[in-house]
C-alpha cells in the first residue's frame, strides 16, 4: 500500500508502512500478528496466539478447509488494533479473544481474554507459534505454497550487481497477450524463480524469437582498466539461448542448457565511470531464465559469489523469564525477535518442521516429545520443511462461568533491545497494560433500527480492514496490500475494486492508497495491476471515493493513473484486444481470462463453445466501462480537461449504441452475448443454447449435454441473468425496455428471491444449485441499488439492502462469520472461504446508508463538487452534478438524519419530496435531468 500524504503525494512507493506500520495482521497462514522481517526480500515474521482444546481441530489456519476456528472480531481500519475471537466449543460457548494493540515501532502487545458459558469445564492449552515466512514462489498458489528459495551475491568492493529486471527497454519480437496485461502485478515476461537472485528473473519464452531485445543502462562507480561482465542465467529449453551483446560488451553470447544458473564471464576491456549500456538481441533458437550480471575489474572475479537462503534454517533459541518466553536469533535476517506472557508458570517449546500444522494441534495435539510432523492430508502441498518454533502452556482447568485474561507482547530488535523490552514487560504486573486495553466498538454511530445489524457489520467492518497481507509483489517491489480473503494472496481487480467501497467508509485515505496500488504510473509496462477477472470495478470505487472525500490534489493524482486503466479496457492503450475484431462494438476481456467474475455463469460456458465461431463478448463488461467513462468525464470536467471529458462522453454513446443494437433480445427481456465475425468484426448474433436431456448439473460440468447456436430462434437467450440486465442499473434503454428488465428484477421466482437478487433467473433451464448460479452475491446487488436510486424506485434499493443486511445478520448470528455470497437452495453464508471480504464487504454502504447519521448516498449518476454537514447533523448542503437526461422521471438522494423529525429538502431553491425510509432515513426525490444544482437538506 502507498500511504497518500496531506497533497495527495506518495510519500512511500515501496510499502504502505507508512499507513500501517511493519507489525499487522499479514501472515496467508496464520492468524496472528506479523512484522515485516525484510522489505527488499518480502520476508515477514509471523507469531500466533491461541488457545487449543483437546480433540478439537484449534490451529489458526486462515482457509475455510478447516472450519470456523476463529473469526475476525474487531479492528481499527488502519489496524492499531485487532482482535481475533478463537471458538473453543462447538457451541461457540466457551471463546478466547486474542486482540493485538499498538506499543511502539519495536512491538505489539496482546491480550488473551477467555471466557467460558458452555455449562462444564473447559480444559486445554495455550500456544504460541513464531515462524519466520519467505515469500512464496507463486503467488497465485493457495495456502501451503512452496517458500522462495532466494539468490543473494556476494561482491568485493566497487562491483555492481544489475538485476535482470532492472532493464531500461524490453522489446519483444513476438509479444502475447500477456505482455499487454501482465497478471497479478508482474513486469512482462518476470518469472519467480528458486535460486534467482532477488526472487525473480527475466524468462517465459525471452529470446525464443529472434530480435527479442533488452536494454541495460548501468553506473560503473569508477573507471575500470580489465573489466569484465559476469552474466548468470540458463536456458530454460533443450536448446542453447543464443544472443549478440552490443554497448559495453560486442559479439555473440549464448546460454547452455543446464538445470543451474550458469555464471559466465564476458571481458569488457577498459569501462570509464559513468553510465553505459548493454544490449542483448536474442539470435533465436533456446528461450534464457536471466538472472542479472555483475561488473567489475577482470583480476577480482573469484571474489564474486552466489548462495540461496535456506528459508527453513533453525533459529538460535533462548528461553527466558522461566518458560514465559524466547528470543529467536534467525539466520537470514539482522534483527532478533523475542515474545513472552504473563502466564502463571511457564511453557514448553518444540520446534516443528512441517508442511501444515492443523493435526499437530488437533487430534495429535500432544506431540511435545516429536520434532518433525510428516505432513500430507488435504494441505499437504507446500513446503516440507517448514520450521515453526511452539511455545505450549498447559491451562488450568476453565469452569463454567469463569473467565481468564493475560497479556502478552512481541517485539524486535538488537538482542539487548528485545532482552530489555521482555525483561521490563514481565517484571510489571499484567494490570499495568489496562490502560491499552482494546476496544471492540468500532463501528460509528447508528441509529436504533440499525441495532438488528450491528454485529454482522461489525464482522464485515474486520474483515476488510484484517484481510491484509505482506508480501505482495508488484511492479519490482514488496509491498502490503488487500485480498478478499487470506487464502487467497493475490491483488485481485475485482475484488479490491468492491473492498474500496468499504474502504471508503472507514477512512478514505486508506481508499486512496489501495487506488494508487490497483493502478500504475502514466507509460508502466502494465496498465493496471490485474488479478483474477479483469472488470473495471476499482472505478466505482473511484468514484464513490470522490464522493465522499471531495479531495481535488489526489484526484489529479490518480486521475491518469485511472486514465490509462480505461485506455485498456476501451481497447485503446498497451496493446489491448478487448474490442477484437469488432472496435466499436461490445467489450470482452475472454482472451485474457476465463469468466467475468461469476465463475460459473452458464454464459461463460457457452461462450467459450461458441468461440468456434467468432469472437463472443456478453454485456455486462461494456456496461461496467461506460459507468467507468462517465465516471471519468465527471473527474475530467472537475480537472479542467475538457478534451479528455469529450472522449469519455463519446466512448460511453457509442458504447450505449453497441449494447442496444447488438445485444438486446426483447424477446426474454434480456440482453445476450454477442459473437462477432473474426475477420469483418460483423455481428453474427446472439448465442441461444439448450440442455439435450433435463440436468440440476452446472453447465461448465456437462458441456457434452449442452447445445449452442448463434442467431436464429432455436434454444433459448443464455444470458437469462443479471448479466442480461445489466444495462438496466446504468439507465440503458427506452423506457419500455427498461420496464421489461425491471419486471424480471422485481418478480418473485425470477431474478428476486427472499435473500434478494439471484445470479441466474429461477426460470432460465440452466438454473441450478451452484457456486455462481443461485447465489446472492453483495457486488452485483450494490451495482443495481445504485441504478435504482438513479431510477427513482427507491422501495426496490431498499429491498435489496434489507436482504443483504439480513443475510448477514443470520450468517453472523448462526457462525459468527463473514462469507463470500449467499445460497438460495441451501439458505446458507457459502463461497470459498470464511472471514471475507473482497466483493462481499459493500453490504457496510447498505449499513451506512440507511442506518448511520450523517451518510448521504447518491446514484451512479452523480458527482459531488461541494457538501458540509452542519454541526448538530441536522442539516446538509450539497452541490451536485446529474449527467443523465429522463424526462418525466426522477432520481433519489438518500439521506441519514439521527433523529425522526420533519424533514424538508429544496433543489436549486426549489421544495423538493423528501420520503421517509427508515427510522433516520430519508429519499429525497429530483427530477431527472442533466443538470447541476444545490441540494439542502433539513431535519427539525
Amino acid at each position: 500500500m502507498t500511504f497518500m500524504g496531506p497533497a495527495g503525494i506518495p510519500a512511500d512507493e515501496n510499502n504502505g508502512t507508512d499507513i500501517f506500520g511493519h507489525w499487522g495482521p499479514y501472515s496467508d497462514r496464520y492468524a496472528g500478528v506479523s512484522h515485516i522481517a525484510d522489505l527488499e526480500r518480502g520476508l515477514r515474521f509471523d507469531l500466533s496466539a491461541f488457545p487449543v482444546t483437546p480433540g478439537k481441530r484449534s490451529l489458526p489456519f486462515e482457509n475455510t478447509g478447516h472450519g470456523n476456528i476463529y473469526t475476525y472480531w474487531a479492528a481499527s481500519p488502519t489496524l492499531e488494533e485487532y482482535t481475533y475471537r478463537f471458538i473453543m466449543d462447538s457451541d461457540r460457548k466457551a471463546w478466547c479473544d486474542v486482540s493485538y494493540v499498538e506499543h511502539d515501532n519495536a512491538g505489539r502487545l496482546f491480550r488473551v481474554d477467555m471466557h467460558n458459558q458452555s455449562g462444564k469445564q473447559w480444559a486445554g492449552d495455550f500456544h504460541l507459534l513464531a515462524h519466520l515466512r519467505h515469500p512464496p514462489l507463486d503467488y497465485f498458489a493457495r495456502i501451503g505454497n512452496t517458500s522462495l528459495r532466494c539468490g543473494v551475491t556476494a561482491l568485493p568492493e566497487g562491483a555492481i550487481w544489475v538485476k535482470s529486471l532492472d532493464y531500461d527497454r524490453l522489446n519483444l519480437a513476438s509479444p502475447d497477450k500477456h505482455d499487454a496485461l501482465p497478471e497479478r502485478g508482474l513486469l512482462r515476461r518476470e518469472v519467480r524463480a528458486q535460486g534467482s537472485v532477488g526472487g525473480s528473473l527475466l524468462g517465459r519464452g525471452f529470446g525464443k524469437a529472434q530480435g527479442d531485445a533488452v536494454i541495460y543502462l548501468f553506473d560503473v562507480p569508477r573507471d575500470m582498466t580489465n573489466a569484465i561482465l559476469l552474466l548468470r542465467g540458463r536456458s530454460d529449453t533443450d536448446q542453447e539461448a543464443s544472443f549478440m551483446l552490443s554497448g559495453a560488451v560486442d559479439g555473440p553470447f549464448t546460454f547452455p542448457v543446464s538445470d543451474e544458473f550458469a555464471v559466465l564471464p564476458v571481458p569488457a576491456g577498459r569501462l570509464q565511470a559513468g553510465t553505459h549500456e548493454l544490449r542483448m538481441t536474442s539470435l533465436g533458437g533456446g528461450s534464457v531464465l536471466f538472472d542479472g550480471f555483475a561488473v567489475l575489474p577482470g583480476d577480482q572475479a573469484d571474489q564474486v559469489s552466489f548462495t540461496v537462503i535456506d528459508p527453513h534454517a533453525a533459529p538460535t533459541i533462548e528461553i527466558i523469564g522461566n518458560g514465559k518466553g524466547m528470543i529467536l536469533d534467525y539466520p537470514a535476517v539482522e534483527q532478533f525477535y523475542g515474545y513472552a506472557i504473563h502466564m502463571p508458570s511457564g511453557g514448553r517449546m518444540r520446534s516443528l518442521m512441517w508442511r501444515e500444522l492443523y493435526e499437530a494441534f488437533g487430534d495429535k495435539w500432544d506431540i511435545s516429545g516429536e520434532d518433525r510432523i510428516h505432513g500430507g492430508g488435504r494441505y499437504g502441498e507446500g513446503d516440507a520443511d517448514a520450521r515453526f518454533i511452539d511455545m505450549g502452556f498447559t491451562m488450568e482447568p476453565l469452569p463454567d462461568g469463569g473467565n481468564r485474561r493475560y497479556w502478552g507482547m512481541v517485539c524486535q530488535g538488537s538482542k539487548a533491545e528485545v532482552r530489555a523490552s521482555l525483561d521490563e514487560f514481565l517484571a510489571r504486573s499484567a494490570e499495568d497494560y489496562e490502560s491499552r486495553a482494546p476496544s471492540f466498538e468500532m463501528l460509528p454511530p447508528y441509529n436504533a433500527d440499525g441495532e438488528p445489524f450491528a454485529f454482522s457489520q461489525q464482522l464485515m467492518s474486520a474483515a476488510t480492514a484484517m484481510n491484509i497481507i505482506f508480501p505482495h509483489r508488484y511492479e519490482r517491489r514488496y509491498s502490503v496490500g488487500y485480498t478478499p480473503a487470506k487464502m487467497w494472496g493475490v491483488l485481485y481487480t475485482w475484488d479490491n475494486g468492491m473492498h474500496g467501497i468499504a474502504l471508503n467508509l472507514l477512512d478514505p485515505a486508506v481508499s486512496a492508497a489501495l487506488m494508487y496500488q490497483m493502478t500504475t504510473a502514466p507509460g508502466a509496462e502494465t496498465p493496471f495491476i490485474w488479478g483474477g477477472a479483469p472488470m473495471p470495478m476499482p472505478f466505482y470505487q473511484f468514484h464513490e471515493w470522490w464522493n465522499r472525500s471531495r479531495d481535488r490534489e489526489t484526484l489529479a493524482l490518480l486521475y491518469p493513473r485511472f486514465k490509462q486503466m480505461y485506455e485498456w479496457f476501451i481497447g485503446r492503450g498497451h496493446g489491448s484486444n478487448t474490442r477484437g475484431p469488432a472496435k466499436d462494438r461490445l467489450i470482452s476481456t475472454y482472451e485474457y481470462f476465463y469468466s467475468l467474475g461469476w465463475d460459473d455463469y452458464p454464459g461463460n460456458t457457452f461462450a467459450r463453445m461458441s468461440e468456434k465461431a467468432g469472437w463472443p463478448a456478453p454485456v455486462s463488461q461494456s456496461v461496467h466501462t461506460l459507468v467507468a467513462a462517465r465516471a471519468l468525464a465527471h473527474a475530467a470536467r472537475e480537472l479542467g480537461l475538457k478534451k479528455d471529458e469529450a472522449v469519455y462522453q463519446a466512448d460511453a454513446r457509442e458504447l450505449e449504441r453497441a449494447i442496444l443494437e447488438d445485444g438486446w433480445d426483447g424477446g426474454s427481456g434480456y440482453f445476450g452475448y454477442v459473437v462477432y465475425d473474426d475477420e469483418s468484426g460483423e455481428p453474427l448474433g446472439m448465442i441461444r443454447g439448450r440442455r439435450k436431456r433435463p440436468s440440476n448439473e452446472r453447465p461448465h460440468r456437462e458441456p457434452d449435454n449442452l447445445e449452442w447456436y448463434v442467431g436464429g430462434t432455436e434454444g433459448v437467450n443464455i444470458n437469462m441473468g443479471l448479466d442480461g440486465v445489466a444495462p438496466w442499473f446504468a439507465g440503458i434503454g427506452s423506457p419500455e425496455q427498461r420496464g421489461q428488465q425491471f419486471e424480471l428484477l422485481s418478480t418473485e421466482g425470477r431474478l428476486w428471491t427472499s435473500i434478494g437478487l439471484l445470479t441466474v433467473d429461477l426460470e432460465s433451464p440452466f438454473s441450478c444449485p451452484g457456486y455462481s448460479i443461485d447465489r446472492v452475491w453483495n457486488a452485483p446487488l450494490w451495482w443495481f441499488w445504485k441504478g435504482a436510486l438513479d431510477q427513482g424506485k427507491g422501495e426496490f434499493a431498499y429491498n435489496i439492502a434489507h436482504a443483504v443486511l439480513q443475510n448477514a445478520r443470520d450468517v453472523a448470528e448462526k457462525s459468527w462469520n463473514t462469507y463470500e455470497n449467499f445460497s438460495y437452495s441451501e439458505m446458507e453464508g457459502g463461497g470459498t472461504s470464511l472471514n471475507y471480504a473482497g466483493h462481499a464487504a459493500p453490504e457496510l454502504d447498505f449499513f451506512h446508508s440507511y442506518y448511520v447519521p450523517g451518510t448521504i448516498s447518491f446514484g451512479h449518476d452523480a458527482w459531488v463538487e461541494q457538501q458540509e454537514w452542519s454541526e448538530e447533523g441536522t442539516e446538509v448542503r450539497s452541490v451536485v452534478r446529474f449527467e443523465q437526461d429522463r424526462p418525466g422521471e426522477t432520481r433519489l438522494v438518500l439521506v441519514v438524519f439521527e433523529t425522526g423529525g420533519t424533514v424538508t429538502a429544496t433543489w436549486k431553491g426549489r421544495n423538493v419530496p423528501a420520503e421517509r425510509v427508515t427510522d433516520g432515513g430519508v429519499y429525497v426525490r429530483l427530477p431527472c435531468k442533466q443538470e447541476k444544482g444545490e441540494l439542502i437538506v433539513k431535519e427539525r
